[in-house]
């Protein structure tokens, strides 16, 4: 189960054509797997032009993650597809290291997945054609799944990004 503590503000002025939700969140003493983290701040900003995010997680007053970005996407657009093909992107994401425990919770065939997470990238550009840039970086992985009879480890494992093209 997940632990911890919430609070924030939603505002809301909106309809289902023109879109606007401003939510500030805090989140203390989160605890969800093997995650742990003292504070969790996030700023969102959803209006007809698009979303802005800022995100920062800190454990024993460290940062371990850090995402921020905007994207100029027209949301009361009647063929949001098409919307996000034209929207421009700028986001980045840093951490020198969380723990991905929690990624369980997204894909019922992993059991368990134990290790760290560290990250430093940035995309920029359109929808249809971001330019995505920076290294991710996979250390101390475990990871059982149900499929098979052993687990699986990765001591360390890198793909370093540049554009359309990434490297294993």
């Amino acid at each position: 189960p997940l632990k911890g503590n919430l609070t924030g503000q939603i505002d809301l002025d909106t309809s289902f054509k023109y879109p606007d939700v401003k939510t500030n969140i805090r989140a203390e003493n989160l605890e969800f797997m093997s995650f742990k983290s003292d504070e969790l701040l996030l700023d969102l900003l959803i209006s007809k032009n698009g979303i802005i995010f800022d995100l920062d997680v800190s454990d024993k007053a460290q940062k371990i993650l850090v995402a921020k970005g905007k994207a100029n996407v027209d949301l009361s657009a009647p063929n949001l597809q098409e919307s996000y093909k034209k929207a421009t992107l700028d986001i980045s994401v840093q951490s020198d290291g969380v723990d991905i425990s929690p990624l369980a919770a997204f894909n019922p065939e992993i059991q368990k997945i134990d290790g760290n997470l560290k990250i430093d990238i940035s995309a920029f550009g359109t929808g249809e054609n971001p330019n995505v840039s920076g290294k991710v970086e996979l250390e101390d992985i475990e990871l059982d799944l149900y499929s098979l009879r052993n687990n699986v480890k990765i001591p360390h494992a890198v793909m370093d990004l540049d554009g359309i093209y990434a490297l294993l």
